[in-house]
């Protein structure tokens, strides 16, 4: 089932991260009493419980309508409402028998493929069960409900067929969620006796799907349905039919190093120094949500050698989509993303331009020369006393994203008066990509190019020639390449992304191997150096488990 859900994860990316299902957010539709009729609700949140999230732009012109059975179908006028407790829209219901509200809607394209979300609400029946519902014919991917003893069966449709193998995910009224996989027939069952309103999730991605939207073409689709309706018990509490769960394979804690971080983070800067790990800011939120409260406030490092506890440093700006350098015995933090928003607000993300060093011996902060542009998404490595930066873009407020084209080296044997130098222009354009040094070439791994589809391409720039060079291209699926992390070793080129395995090249011009599998695949992680001839895999996002704060031994013997 990793394969059904890692899709939809992958295309809730805003600012590389990614959440599980249960921590992002989605369309959903409800109601409320308006006097002798009611009022439909459109929202956008992590469950049916929140409604004051924001109303994202695609979203806000979504079309809703309303079924009275037998074809007879009428779309609903709509008005946006803000309170405290709720944002999104309202649409009066007409008089009568309303059986239901459904909206289909087109959200864009994230990672090169396009979202699309169904979402329904069944009105409250008269004897307050659900029995009997047909599919909708309006809706591709489609959840019918049915009480039965002990809890709710659901059914899943896809295009009319019942789906097999897709994941469902129930959110009761009380906020907690259970996941369950449909059974051959489509079917899953839920065991559950708690009264009021409650969420159903699922989703079908069509991986060979093409086309173009606004402009921009896309390649796979992961579309996702939402449902809710207002949970009676049936008052017979008999056994109820089996019930198809998943099991998730126990943990080898044999591979965890030292404690967590202290804290699940993504997207952030790290660093091997002089026997220390290092760690600084990076993105502690869920998908969709950037803002001040989201970044971490904290840098951090933690003895390789006895990595008893984490010790706090002292911390400068908050960021994500940052790198963070080891070069000369200091750390050099390169750019990165700032959110001048709150929590509530809309997003107001700008690019940084910052170009600093940390002394560990004083655990003081020097401002250095500036990048010649603000940039984000980007990545950096260290070679022979000079600092490189490749890819990422400008993010300035409602403006559109900016790609930096430039490749860039400032030299450390120019001090602290140096200047970033332009390297000969890359021949691609990535952000979302991965930097590594070997075998004395700077390596640039994977990415999302200009276009908005994910690279598994890999170039090499040599400082002898000036030159790049294309190298073998990364294996994997079609997501493999999007928030890869990456390093060099004597004993290979090593890189780890969202399909869970370790890759080695030990040739240049040679192919990648597989050389183990991570216990907790992850992307917008950082591999780093055990000191002792090893990697440690760091934090980053996980597919099943939303943001992550362990730290994972990967065996490259």
């Amino acid at each position: 089932m990793l394969k059904q859900c890692s899709l939809l994860t992958l295309l809730l990316v805003v600012v590389c991260l990614s959440a599980s299902s249960a921590s992002a957010h989605f369309l959903w539709l409800d109601s409320e009493p308006a006097g002798e009729t009611r009022t439909g609700l459109l929202f956008f949140g992590e469950s049916p419980q929140e409604r004051n999230y924001h109303l994202p732009e695609p979203i806000a012109g979504a079309e809703v309508f309303a079924n009275a059975g037998q074809g007879k179908r009428e779309k609903l006028t709509s008005a946006e409402r803000e309170t405290d407790d709720y944002v999104g829209l309202e649409m009066p219901l007409p008089a009568g028998k309303t059986a239901s509200i459904e909206t289909v809607r087109e959200y864009g394209i994230y990672g090169g493929s396009m979202l699309c979300y169904y979402s329904q609400h069944l009105l409250p029946p008269a004897d307050g069960k659900f029995a009997g519902v047909t599919p909708s014919s309006e809706l591709k991917l489609n959840i019918v409900p049915e009480n039965k003893p002990g809890g709710l069966a659901a059914t899943v449709f896809w295009e009319g067929k019942p789906l097999a193998d897709a994941t469902v995910t129930l959110i009761d009224s009380e906020g907690e969620s259970t996941d369950e996989t449909t059974d051959a027939e489509g079917q899953v069952f839920f065991v559950l006796s708690k009264k009021g309103t409650i969420g159903l999730m699922t989703s079908h991605s069509e991986k060979d799907k093409t086309g173009e939207f606004a402009g921009q073409k896309f390649k796979g689709q992961a579309n996702y349905a939402t449902l809710t309706l207002e949970f009676n018990p049936s008052g017979d509490s008999a056994t109820p039919a089996k019930k198809v769960s998943v099991t998730k394979k126990p943990k080898d804690t044999t591979l965890s190093f030292g404690p967590p971080l202290p804290e699940a983070i993504s997207s952030f800067g790290a660093a091997v120094n002089d026997g220390w790990l290092y760690v600084y800011s990076g993105h502690t939120g869920k998908a969709h949500q950037h803002s001040k409260e989201n970044l971490s406030q904290a840098f951090a490092r933690l003895n390789l050698s006895q990595p008893a506890e984490w010790e706090s440093l002292e911390m400068e700006t908050p960021l994500q989509g940052l790198a963070l350098v080891s070069c000369g015995g200091n750390l050099y933090r390169v750019g990165g993303l700032d959110a001048q928003n709150s929590r509530k607000e809309e997003d107001d993300l700008h690019s940084v331009d910052e170009f600093a060093r940390f002394d560990p011996a004083t655990g003081q902060w020097t401002a250095l020369p500036s990048l010649p542009a603000a940039r984000s998404s980007h990545d950096a490595i260290a070679l022979d006393g000079k600092i490189y930066v490749v890819g990422g873009w400008t993010l300035s407020g409602d403006r559109e994203g900016e790609w930096q084209t430039e490749a860039l080296v400032y030299d450390m044997a120019d001090g602290d008066n140096g200047r970033w130098k332009p390297l000969p222009a890359p021949p691609f354009q990535r952000r979302a990509l991965a930097m590594a040094s070997w075998q004395g070439r700077v390596w640039v791994l994977g990415g999302m190019d200009d276009f908005g589809l994910i690279q598994q391409t890999v170039y090499s720039f040599d400082p002898e020639t000036s030159s790049w060079q294309e190298g073998p291209k990364m294996p994997g699926d079609d997501m493999q390449g999007f928030g890869v992390a990456a390093w060099g070793l004597d004993s290979g080129l090593y890189v780890s992304g969202t399909d869970g395995t370790l890759y080695r090249l030990t040739d240049a011009a040679g192919q990648w191997k597989a050389v183990t599998e991570l216990e907790t695949p992850r992307f917008f992680h950082r591999i780093m150096p055990d000191d002792q001839g090893g990697l440690l895999a760091i934090a980053g996002a996980s597919m099943m488990d939303g943001h992550l704060k362990e730290i994972e031994v990967l065996k490259v013997d």
